[in-house]
This record gives structure tokens, sequence and C-alpha cells, in this order.
């Protein structure tokens, strides 16, 4: 029974490490970042409960920049946004890329809130709504 075990431990750990290509360079050309935000335009009021969408301008570094997704932090009804694009692939040129994506905010209870996007570290643009 030990024999089998042994075995089946050893057969499962180099199928698993036959399966890992470590030469595989993509694995090091893939990277995320924080990126800053140029423009944003959108509503400047909504209801409670609607859906409402801003257009948010920022720029890569690179032709293999995207967007990737919002990072948020509340804080009452201010919410810090910052942009974060993911970088993929090797050969990129390195001119920056102006993109956009569209941020969704809802709001549950009238009031007025701050939309603070994150343009550098100092720096940024505040979109306020009001919801009633």
């Amino acid at each position: 029974m030990k024999l089998i075990s042994k075995s089946i431990f050893a057969l499962l750990t180099f199928g698993f490490l036959s399966s890992c290509d470590i030469s595989d360079d993509k694995n090091f050309c893939s990277y995320s970042a924080g990126v800053g935000t140029t423009a944003v335009t959108g509503p400047e009021t909504a209801a409670i409960d609607e859906e409402i969408s801003f257009t948010v301008s920022f720029s890569v570094d690179s032709t293999c920049g995207s967007f990737l997704q919002f990072h948020q932090v509340e804080s009452g009804n201010e919410i810090t946004i910052t942009v974060n694009a993911e970088y993929k692939g090797c050969n990129c040129d390195t001119t920056v890329t102006a993109r956009t994506a569209t941020y969704k905010f809802k709001a549950l209870r009238a009031g007025v809130y701050k939309l603070i996007f994150k343009k550098t570290n100092t720096e940024s643009i505040t979109k306020t709504i009001t919801v009633e």
C-alpha cells in the first residue's frame, strides 16, 4: 500500500512539474499597475437606486496596456477611485496610449456624493453627484 501511495505521489508530482514551462517568457511579461485618470465625463444627478455611468479616460505606458479594474475606497459619501491597468506581452511599443473605461455608480440613499478619481498621488478629478 505504501508503495502504491508513493508511486501515485511521484506520478502526480511529475505530471505537475512537466506541465510547467519555466522557459515561457510570457509569465515575466505580464503585470498590473495603477495609472492616472486624465478625464471623467458623466451626469451630475441621479435618482435613488439608479445606475449611472461615467466615461473614464486614462493613459497606459505602452501598446500592451489595457483596463483591468477600478479600485475604490469608500469613506462615507466619498469614493476614491484608482484605475488599474494590466500589461500583457513582451514586445510592446513604449508609446503612451489613451484608453477609456466605464465606471458605474449607484446610490441606495439620497445625498451628495463625491467621486474622486486619482490623477496622481497628489492630484485628482472630483465629480459631485446629487442623488434624490
